[in-house]
């Protein structure tokens, strides 16, 4: 019985060591400075701006895309709609 309880409790205990190291490494990606880093605090902003900057490019382009695309097709309905001149 006292060999079965010790397998139970170093089970637990590896079980729990493997869910700290996991948590560990989700938050690893994440910058973190102390209160008066100042050079911590510039990097984490300024690559911060840079990610903002980047998705902004992105659905700037694709507005754009999608403004062209509605302005082409405006312009065929306008064009369609428009009775034909008859030169005689």
């Amino acid at each position: 019985m006292i060999n079965q309880k010790r397998k139970k409790n170093n089970f637990l205990y590896y079980l729990i060591l493997i869910l700290f190291t996991n948590i560990a490494f989700l938050n690893a990606n994440e910058i973190k400075c102390k209160k008066f880093d100042i050079k911590c605090k510039t990097n984490k902003f300024i690559e911060e701006t840079k990610q903002y900057q980047k998705k902004g490019l992105e659905e700037s382009k694709d507005q754009l895309n999608k403004t062209k695309k509605d302005l082409t097709n405006t312009k065929e309905k306008i064009l369609k709609s428009l009775p034909k001149k008859n030169d005689n």
